[in-house]
């Protein structure tokens, strides 16, 4: 899904498990994808989704990845095609 006219397009990562736990006084969010790398290397890795001040924005986080199932990250994108009208 391509964003805008600069590039930037989002990766849908699906996911399968969330967690929540404090660390260093703030509040980590973490998720497992669904398996991306050959042979299912990356099915028990964790990623950051991101710190928290508060439990209260940290559990509505983990509220809104579980009813939208998946996380979008940002990136740009690696090829860009334009049209040349004749």
């Amino acid at each position: 899904m391509v964003d805008n006219e600069y590039g930037v397009e989002y990766d849908e990562v699906h996911i399968k498990r969330l967690r929540i736990f404090r660390t260093d006084g703030q509040w980590l969010v973490e998720y497992q994808r669904y398996p991306r790398w050959i042979f299912g290397l990356d099915s028990w890795w964790w990623f950051n989704d991101g710190k928290y001040v508060s439990y209260t924005d940290a559990l509505d986080r983990i509220q809104y990845l579980q009813s939208e199932g998946v996380v979008r990250k940002a990136r740009f994108q690696k090829v860009k095609t334009f049209e040349v009208e004749q």
